[in-house]
């Protein structure tokens, strides 16, 4: 357990509790987180602290239940969708240009309303449905995502001229029936995690049924930073004796937030407040494609591989078949014991002493028995902490066989004999395909906006980040079936005269 993420758990679970946190004053804000921590850290040095679940420390969410699986999912929405009549307007596709228009097809409000429906829901006492609120946060992510959310509903959603945009969203074309940009706060604020993972499941389904989701893939995992557009001075810094260590702990306004460390960038600080975006992502090793499927937000603070456990159950819970997975060196530290089924290969750290007798050649491997043997030794397997290697020498050919073990053991490390050694010809091209698996950040960051997204809080992000994903898909599911359209040529005919 990390004792310094369970005293900063603790001071977040306790300042969670302060009533209109985000309306006090900032002089008030500071005293509390000072009063709070103060608490805390005599607590801790008391032994009185209670520990802390490894996801509280992490910042996420547990796998709620009633959460579907694809292969649920697939079954829900034709016995929901045959049992409800659903009323289209026929003149609907009219006002959509051929992109919304497809999109707007893959859209099932009745699905949706069930999937994003509060507790209590009455559809016939109300106005705006959840999907009509849902559809216009998918609008604002399509094609407005660097407009503030209150220019986006001034301006896109409750202009009568905007027939198109209001089409889509499901608004009166003639009525000034408006949404005000406080109610898609409230939506955010309301959607659970349950709802977005759910969400994420209906649209999966699609995109695997689609031509996208044909052959096989394998998968990646990823990290990106996303800072916050708030004060990055924190509210309240306190130094703890931590096992005979300094430790400096500081809360921002903003309590999810966190300072965190990023690649050396000349355009940026190599530190940011904000908070981290790890994605499972699926990557078609035929066509180089990657294809974001599922987000999660947490604090900047933590390190990558603290992910890569928690993301595999979580896909593995949503009916994923993980079993191959590619990321980079920073995973390469995380503890497969509860997820020891999946084959990950990371790149190999160029700090890492290569071992004895091995010989390091266009990014492989050729282990050798011995400094004078000539002939290179098979992999037949690992265990948990060591890799062994055979002799590949036919009887009598090599010279040393009557002084040679014909085998060896080298231990699992960072470099070359991770959890699959450098010594199979097909790694480096799992390497190359590897880079791919950022594509999908640079596209929800910089075409849709999350690089300067405008919401604050984690939950917030996450929902934009969720909303974001299955933009990204549903544009992909479009366009591929935009361009693999049949092309008809006019057919040359013979005049009669000739």
């Amino acid at each position: 357990m990390n004792i310094k993420k369970s005293i900063k758990a603790e001071i977040r679970k306790q300042l969670k509790k302060v009533q209109r946190w985000n309306r006090i004053s900032k002089k008030a804000k500071r005293a509390l987180s000072r009063k709070v921590m103060e608490e805390v850290i005599n607590r801790h040095h008391k032994g009185q602290l209670s520990p802390v679940e490894i996801h509280e420390q992490l910042q996420l969410e547990m796998l709620p239940s009633g959460v579907m699986t694809l292969d649920e999912m697939k079954t829900f929405i034709p016995n929901l969708t045959n049992r409800i009549v659903s009323l289209k307007d026929p003149r609907k596709s009219w006002y959509l240009h051929s992109e919304l228009r497809a999109i707007d097809k893959l859209l099932d409000d009745t699905v949706l309303n069930v999937l994003l429906a509060p507790p209590g829901y009455t559809p016939s006492k109300r106005e705006k449905t959840p999907a009509m609120l849902f559809r216009a946060e998918l609008l604002k992510s399509l094609y407005y995502a660097e407009m503030s959310y209150r220019k986006f509903c001034k301006l896109e959603v409750n202009d009568l001229e905007r027939k198109r945009n209001r089409t889509f969203i499901g608004l009166d074309r003639r009525r000034a029936e408006k949404i005000h940009h406080s109610e898609l706060s409230a939506f955010r604020l309301h959607v659970t995690w349950k709802q977005q993972l759910n969400l994420l499941v209906y649209f999966l389904t699609h995109f695997f049924d689609s031509p996208l989701g044909e052959g096989s893939f394998y998968y990646a995992l990823d990290g990106t930073d996303l800072a916050a557009k708030m004060v990055s001075h924190p509210l309240t810094t306190v130094t703890v004796n931590i096992a005979g260590q300094e430790e400096k702990i500081a809360i921002y306004s903003q309590l999810d937030t966190d300072c965190g460390e990023r690649r050396n960038k000349s355009d940026r600080s190599k530190f940011f407040v904000g908070y981290k975006v790890h994605a499972l992502s699926v990557l078609n090793p035929l066509t180089g494609k990657a294809y974001s499927l599922l987000p999660v937000v947490t604090g900047a603070n933590h390190h990558d591989s603290n992910f890569l456990e928690p993301l595999v159950i979580l896909g593995k819970a949503l009916g994923l078949d993980i079993r191959f997975m590619v990321a980079d060196e920073a995973y390469d530290a995380a503890d497969l014991a509860a997820i020891s089924d999946i084959t990950l290969v990371t790149p190999p750290r160029s700090t890492v002493t290569i071992p004895d007798d091995v010989v390091v050649e266009h990014g492989l491997t050729t282990v050798f028995c011995h400094q004078a043997c000539e002939t290179p030794m098979t992999w037949v397997g690992r265990d948990e902490s060591s890799h062994e290697f055979h002799c590949s020498a036919t009887q009598g050919s090599c010279p040393y066989e009557l002084n040679c073990p014909r085998s060896r053991v080298i231990p699992l490390d960072n470099g070359y004999f991770g959890h699959i050694p450098r010594t199979e010809d097909w790694l480096p091209a799992v390497d190359d395909t590897r880079k791919h698996c950022e594509r999908p950040f640079n596209l929800i960051k910089h075409r849709n906006g999350i690089d300067r997204i405008t919401v604050k809080s984690q939950h917030a992000v996450q929902v934009v980040q969720t909303t974001a994903t299955i933009a990204i898909l549903l544009l992909e599911i479009v366009r591929y079936k935009k361009k693999t359209q049949e092309v008809y040529t006019q057919i040359e005919i013979p005049l009669s005269a000739s």
